[in-house]
């Protein structure tokens, strides 16, 4: 008993592979781009993943499952503006030095960011096919 797992790929997403868990159990790690295949304990479990400082759901699959692993818009758009945050506060700086003491407003506002970017599961897992029905239908 088999799935079959994917993860799309992106420019913006992490290179660290992202480990897999089925049934709450670490079972493999999966790298952007690449497609594993996976064994399953029993005919039917949950998949989830085991990225730091993130959360994601669990999603129940079953035997020949084809499972893809991709990142929400919202992840970027948060770390888009997280790195905003990082760096107005030099660019201010360069125009005019007084705008040094608002510093610390800045460096709260990138924690709060990243305290939304955890609180938000920012991995989506889907299930977009059966190779087992497939095989089916095409008979």
């Amino acid at each position: 008993m088999n799935i079959q797992v994917k993860r799309k790929y992106s420019r913006l997403d992490s290179v660290t592979p992202t480990a897999i868990k089925i049934n709450g159990r670490k079972v493999d790690e999966i790298k952007k781009g690449e497609e594993k295949i996976i064994g399953l304990p029993d005919e039917n479990a949950e998949i989830s993943l085991l990225p730091v400082f993130e959360k994601v759901k669990a999603v129940p699959v079953k035997d020949g499952d084809i499972v893809m692993i991709s990142r929400r818009t919202i992840h970027y758009i948060l770390q888009f503006v997280a790195l905003f945050l990082a760096i107005a506060p030099g660019v201010m700086m360069a125009i005019n030095i007084e705008y040094w003491p608002y510093l610390i407003f800045f460096i709260i506002a990138v924690g709060i960011v990243f305290i939304i970017d955890f609180i938000i599961k920012t991995y989506k897992i889907e299930v977009i096919g059966n190779s087992k029905s497939d095989e089916v239908s095409k008979k």
